[in-house]
């Protein structure tokens, strides 16, 4: 899906290796509570330490920006600088 919002389309998953992309979004289940910025950033750094975790932000705040309107809200820009759903840049 692009959009937490966008609805059931059919999906084609394809390697990495055969479509490469320039960034990357992970999405980590985990206890309620539980900070994981640092485990994060040092997961990714030991994969291939060149990769830059750009934004980290919470399933919540994502939710909460993508069912605003297209532009969102300065609230929600500012809270999602300071969340934690990783994102990382490969390009």
């Amino acid at each position: 899906y692009r959009y937490i919002s966008s609805g059931n389309e059919p999906f084609i998953y394809v390697p990495t290796s055969q479509q490469p992309q320039t960034s990357m979004e992970i999405y980590i289940r985990h206890a309620a509570g539980r900070q994981l910025a640092a485990d994060v950033r040092t997961a990714i750094a030991q994969v291939d330490s060149s990769v830059p975790v750009i934004m980290l932000q919470s399933f919540d705040d994502a939710a909460a920006a993508a069912t605003q309107s297209p532009r969102g809200s300065p609230e929600a820009w500012a809270r999602s600088a300071s969340s934690s759903r990783p994102s990382a840049s490969t390009g």
